[in-house]
């Protein structure tokens, strides 16, 4: 579950906007799905430090098919975005 100090959307140097989902994690993969989204999960973290830093948890298909993987950070899933 992502804090709720941490929510909203976030941009990159690359201008690409990097969505948080404050919900429970079966939630966030499964609300991702339905919205199509390139989406990873992360846990434990309370800034957008801590994301780019985080290993990725739960990805959904549309992440998978951009090459990204359970296990990657968050810093390495984004640049794939």
């Amino acid at each position: 579950m992502v804090s709720s100090k941490l929510h909203g959307n976030f941009g990159t140097p690359k201008h690409r906007v990097f969505r948080v989902y404050c919900k429970s994690a079966i939630y966030i993969i499964e609300t991702a799905e339905k919205m199509g989204d390139c989406a990873c999960l992360v846990r434990g973290v309370e800034s957008f430090d801590d994301v780019l830093n985080a290993k990725i948890a739960a990805v959904t298909e549309k992440a998978k098919a951009c090459g990204i993987r359970e296990g990657m950070t968050g810093r390495e899933a984004l640049n794939m975005m």
